[in-house]
């Protein structure tokens, strides 16, 4: 074979390497670029299920439903929620769940959170995966309260729990936290630690290098409305970001039921409508001590939860009265 032929043969071979890879290169471009498409056109079908989701909550309370969804990992923030690069707002909506969710069935549950006055609907996120844990007797009201669709258990002690092989735990407990050997074998650990005399919260996670429990926030509840934020919400400033958008239209709301107090007032002071037992039932003091003391949650203290509740109790009465009366009531 001369030189030439020999060259000729070589040529052809890089010539069929060289387009080989060219074609193979711009396959794999191809069927990356519909991969990813596909994984966005999937997680905009999620997101947009989950935002009807929030509107159905935001229409209804008091609701317990399962939604199957993709498998997928939904990532939530302050204010907002995401599934890899896309995310979605929700600045009006109070909304709890824990910062991650990573499973193919949605658990959601709606409460009414009133003070009393109808203020919103919480909305509450989990998964199956999550298992829910109740320890000592002052938590018992509260796992009964739990949807019996999550994942629950109560326990009359921490001495007394019975590994189920969850990889996700959530723990709510009165009492010192212990360290648990099959801690160290899980996914993920939090708890939560409450004070019911003066609404406190302490947020904890579970350290495995440490082998025990680390504090990672505190904060307040109200009532259990607001203390099942905290069980759902697995993140301090998560928890508190939903409770600020929650106070903002208690206050809002509150200013609204002032003025119309106080229309009520002027109404049954002056003739020819005037009438003192109308007219003693449509003060707005408790209202006014509402959001006085609501006016950001961030600033909230036990002093001004106390303050809440006893205007929350007394402004309940006065609109009982207003009622027994046969008055305009109050909300």
């Amino acid at each position: 074979m001369d030189k030439k032929a020999a060259f000729e043969i070589q040529f052809n071979w890089v010539f069929v390497l060289v387009a080989g890879t060219l074609i193979l290169v711009f396959f794999s471009a191809v069927i990356l670029k519909q991969k990813s498409s596909s994984e966005i056109v999937t997680s905009n079908l999620i997101l947009k299920n989950i935002e009807a989701i929030f509107s159905g909550a935001e229409a209804s309370r008091n609701t317990i439903n399962t939604v199957n969804i993709p498998e997928t990992k939904l990532e939530f923030g302050c204010n907002e929620y995401r599934i890899g690069k896309l995310s979605r707002q929700f600045n009006s909506i109070s909304l709890f769940a824990p910062s991650e969710i990573q499973a193919n069935k949605l658990i959601t549950w709606t409460l009414d959170w009133s003070i009393p006055y109808r203020v919103t609907n919480f909305l509450y996120l989990s998964s199956p995966e999550t298992r829910y844990v109740f320890f000592g007797q002052d938590t018992k009201k509260y796992f009964d309260l739990m949807p019996n669709e999550t994942s629950k258990a109560f326990y009359g002690t921490q001495a007394d729990f019975e590994d189920r092989g969850f990889d996700e735990l959530r723990i709510i407990t009165t009492d010192a936290l212990a360290a648990n050997t099959a801690f160290q074998g899980k996914k993920k650990v939090t708890a939560l630690k409450l004070d019911a005399n003066a609404g406190k919260l302490e947020f904890f996670e579970f350290d495995k290098a440490l082998g025990n429990f680390r504090n990672t926030g505190n904060s307040f509840y109200l009532e259990d409305s607001s203390l099942f934020g905290a069980v759902f919400s697995d993140d301090a400033e998560m928890y508190k970001c939903s409770m600020e958008n929650a106070f903002r239209r208690l206050n809002l709301i509150s200013t609204i039921y002032i003025e119309k107090t106080n229309s009520l007032r002027s109404f049954y002071s002056a003739p020819p409508n005037a009438n003192t037992n109308c007219a003693a039932r449509h003060d707005s003091q408790y209202i006014s001590a509402i959001k006085s003391n609501s006016a950001s949650f961030s600033s909230i203290d036990s002093s001004k939860i106390s303050g809440i509740l006893s205007a929350s109790g007394s402004l309940e009465q006065q609109n009982k009265e207003a009622q027994l009366y046969s008055c305009a009531m109050i909300y």
